[in-house]
């Protein structure tokens, strides 16, 4: 019995340390609304992002903002987004390989609303 114990221990610990598997390195965010401007998980961090792909329900400009880990934003792109339906950015494109926070800012008359996306990590 206390080597059954130990067993189940050690696998345990095995399944903690465990490295992330595929699913886990994409974070999926969902539905928001917003009018001025909104940050994915409250400005969270995310380790070296590697793209974002969002759906928009709504058409109306919006900028892409990317902020470093210390908050300083670093990059603001542009999105006419003259439909709604998905877009997506890629960071490396944009020369950001670092830790970033992903936000939307709204540059147009209107509100915006998302209806789901996914940031994947490298």
């Amino acid at each position: 019995m206390k080597y059954l114990k130990i067993v189940l221990l050690l696998v345990a610990a095995m399944l903690v340390e465990a490295p992330m598997s595929a699913s886990n390195d994409t974070y999926h965010f969902g539905s928001a609304t917003f009018k001025t401007e909104i940050w994915i998980n409250k400005k969270t961090v995310f380790k070296k992002p590697k793209n974002v792909n969002v759906e928009f329900v709504t058409a109306g400009a919006f900028d892409w903002v990317f902020a470093d880990s210390s908050g300083h934003e670093v990059k603001t792109v542009r999105h006419k987004n003259e439909h709604g339906g998905w877009t997506g950015i890629d960071f490396a494109s944009l020369g950001l390989y670092q830790d970033y926070s992903v936000g939307f800012r709204n540059a147009s008359g209107n509100d915006q609303e998302i209806k789901q996306g996914d940031v994947e990590m490298r």
